[in-house]
């Protein structure tokens, strides 16, 4: 359930903290979007990228 508030003559939105919460995921996963690892494939770029760095030297 989301309420509307006007506070000195600026609308603001009240929502339960799950909505939320929800809609900073999706914001997150669309900012972000192809750019997010689950922790296995996070570890094994990881693991590539000092392997390169390491042959740089």
């Amino acid at each position: 359930m989301v309420s509307e508030v006007i506070i000195d003559e600026k609308k603001y939105v009240i929502l339960p903290k799950e909505e939320f919460v929800a809609l900073q995921k999706a914001d997150f996963h669309e900012k972000f979007k192809g750019r997010l690892f689950s922790i296995d494939e996070a570890r094994k770029k990881s693991e590539e990228l000092i392997l390169e760095w390491a042959k740089q030297k």
